[in-house]
């Protein structure tokens, strides 16, 4: 098998689209939260900082549970299926929770604060945590 079949191979395909849109959920939740919650909510400082703590706390003993748990059963697939369709289903129904009601859909939404940037400057760097 060469590399381009490899590529255009169906699984691989569905891996890299699965690995895509759970690395930019995580991504984007961990970067927007902060201002999610001091503009929607009206929080302190402090309390923002122990409310982005606690997903990622929550993340590595569920992670740490579920390696432990995979290895002692010899079980691999279910044990990577149902957490991401787990996050992903809690990720929908948090967005779908957050959006208003509206009679129109391409009706133009309001931003949720006035823009600050007169001009943005945007790195995209290949990296990521380690699993």
């Amino acid at each position: 098998m060469t590399l381009l079949e490899a590529f255009s191979h169906p699984k691989v395909l569905l891996l890299a689209a699965a690995y895509f849109c759970s690395t930019s959920a995580n991504y984007s939740l961990e970067f927007f939260l902060p201002s999610i919650l001091q503009q929607w909510y009206s929080l302190d400082l402090n309390a923002i900082t122990w409310l982005v703590i606690l997903p990622p706390a929550l993340a590595l003993a569920s992670q740490l549970f579920v390696g432990w748990n995979s290895d002692r059963t010899r079980e691999r697939r279910l044990h990577a299926v149902v957490p991401i369709c787990l996050g992903m289903i809690a990720l929908a129904r948090l967005l779908g929770a957050a959006q208003p009601k509206r009679t129109d859909p391409l009706a133009p939404r309001l931003p949720h604060f006035a823009p600050k940037a007169k001009s943005v400057i945007w790195l995209f760097m290949v990296a990521n945590r380690s699993s």
